[in-house]
């Protein structure tokens, strides 16, 4: 069996689990790096950006995301 095949199960299988190792260790160092409620601001600001970018996404218009997230009907 060949190294990529093998690496190519092992992430079919436990893709869940690699990805929340990778997520956990990148937010430990991100932690010992500026300080626990840097880090969580930093996360919340990121989880933001992820709404935003993936309301954009599906609905395609800048406008009515900011119009839909602060509640601004005036059009």
């Amino acid at each position: 069996m060949e190294l990529g095949e093998l690496f190519g199960k092992i992430w079919d299988k436990h893709r869940g689990k690699i990805v929340g190792v990778l997520v956990a260790l990148l937010f430990g160092i991100i932690v010992l790096s500026f300080g626990f409620l840097r880090a969580l601001f930093l996360l919340i600001c990121v989880l933001i950006g992820l709404f935003i970018g993936s309301h954009i996404d599906s609905k395609g218009s800048i406008k009515k995301t900011v119009q839909k997230l602060f509640g601004n009907d005036n059009d």
